[in-house]
């Protein structure tokens, strides 16, 4: 608690005086003078540095403000390496003593040629990369302070880590900042920081309108995301007489177990068990449009069944591909699937980078976003993939990018609605493991299949785009 509280009262006094050098208001003296009084009740060692650093017109003080950040390095150096012997001690603090003044040196050069104060508050603390010895203390009282979340600590970390980068800001929300009433201050950082987080969302810059995902198209299948991506249900097969279509079924069933049973598990044939699987155990089980995609591809390995397999097998690969034509023609909505994805992506080059832009992105969810993604959504997935590279045919490519469409769709729609719920913080959760952060992952990919072939994928560059505007 005591290192809580005065990790609270060291924020307030430095961002007090920092928001003071362009805000000499009646309103911001005051809130200086009731940082400097916050001081009181802090450690003894401590108050005075922090009293300091309150009042705001000490910023304009150089000689003073020298003196007092050497001072305050060298204990900062001296304690980091408090287990060495007297030796390493004092060299560390002579180094940390020469750095601060090659800082302020480099400040009172930028003054003395004309830059303003206020300019020079708003650049970056250091010259070049924070010392080791500054940066060590202040990551490990982060991350001690970000062990409570519910402390919200991160409105402070992040607030003093852009400082030393010299970020922009909104003047804003930095006045309105250290505004807040010295009441609310007094109730502690979960109080204050809980208003300074709600303060964060309140001027947050509105983001552009979102972009517009596109509908979906017909694919072999489509994707869902809910806890994560998940294969939507695939329709029901509607034939045109359903009582001989079942009865097809059965036969092309049998077939496909003679198939298996004749080549077994040293000959295999290429792709039979991924159809297999899409022709399911029972009618009712049809995949329809996936169990076609694999068919087409498993006769243009038939054309070349008599260079590979035995002639009992050839032919029984020759008959199943004949009968998989007939029972496929029974239903209108393979016909309809067929329509919808007739015409070419794009040149051949572009479809085969394409395709492999789209491997390249299922690998990444794969590896770094397993979470995000269900078994029954990554079985199809492989299986159009690996048809996709296997054959090479431009119907498995394009089967494979518009499944590969729909999966990236439900993806872009959650993490759209993610954004728009207003998840400006929370980030943690929401940017590092949810599907926003999927979305950036993958960009690099992502707009590579939008530039590549903009009739499917053009409109994951706005999202991609999008995304990374609100991360950053």
């Amino acid at each position: 608690m005591r290192h809580s509280t005065f990790a609270l009262i060291s924020f307030r006094a430095i961002s007090t005086s920092w928001v003071a050098i362009g805000n000499a208001t009646i309103e911001v003296s005051a809130a200086a003078r009731a940082a400097r009084a916050a001081t009181e009740d802090s450690p003894a060692d401590a108050a005075a540095f922090v009293a300091y650093a309150a009042d705001a017109d000490a910023v304009v003080n150089a000689a003073d403000a020298v003196d007092y950040a050497a001072t305050d390095a060298y204990y900062a150096a001296a304690e980091d390496v408090i287990d060495a012997d007297d030796a390493a001690a004092d060299d560390a603090a002579d180094d940390a003593h020469a750095a601060v003044w090659r800082a302020i040196s480099v400040d009172a050069t930028a003054l003395e040629t004309g830059q303003s104060a206020v300019a020079l508050a708003v650049s970056p603390l250091w010259p070049s990369d924070v010392p080791q010895w500054a940066d060590s203390p202040w990551q490990r009282m982060k991350n001690k302070l970000l062990t409570d979340p519910e402390e919200q600590w991160w409105v402070w970390t992040e607030w003093y880590e852009a400082r030393l980068k010299g970020e922009p800001f909104n003047p804003d929300l930095e006045l309105a900042r250290v505004l807040i009433p010295d009441e609310t201050w007094k109730q502690g950082p979960k109080v204050v920081n809980a208003e300074i987080a709600r303060l964060i969302k309140q001027h947050k810059p509105p983001l552009p309108p979102l972009p517009v995902i596109p509908e979906e198209r017909p694919a072999p299948v489509h994707f869902i995301f809910t806890d994560k991506l998940h294969r939507a249900p695939p329709p029901a097969p509607m034939a045109r007489d359903q009582g001989a279509a079942e009865s097809a079924w059965r036969g092309l069933r049998a077939l496909v177990d003679d198939l298996v049973g004749h080549t077994g598990s040293n000959h295999p044939v290429p792709g039979l068990k991924r159809y297999s699987d899409a022709l399911g155990e029972t009618f009712a089980q049809l995949d329809l449009i996936c169990c076609g995609v694999l068919g087409d591809a498993l006769k243009r390995y038939g054309d070349l069944a008599g260079q590979e397999l035995l002639p009992a097998q050839a032919a029984d690969l020759l008959a199943l591909m004949a009968h998989h034509g007939l029972f496929m023609s029974q239903f209108p909505q393979w016909s309809a699937y067929l329509a919808g994805v007739k015409e070419p992506f794009g040149s051949k080059e572009a479809v085969t980078k394409a395709v492999n832009d789209a491997v390249q992105a299922l690998e990444v969810i794969k590896r770094d976003y397993s979470h995000l993604i269900a078994k029954d959504a990554l079985g199809p997935l492989d299986d159009l993939g690996a048809a996709a590279l296997e054959g090479g045919g431009e119907e498995e490519q394009r089967a494979f990018l518009r499944s590969e469409r729909s999966a990236l769709r439900a993806y872009a729609e959650n993490a759209l609605e993610a954004i728009a719920k207003g998840h400006y913080k929370g980030l943690e959760k929401v940017g590092e493991k949810g599907t926003v952060a999927l979305i950036a992952g993958v960009g690099t990919s992502l707009v590579a299949l939008a530039t590549g072939i903009p009739s499917e994928f053009g409109w994951l560059k706005a999202i991609v785009d999008y995304v990374l505007l609100f991360l950053s």
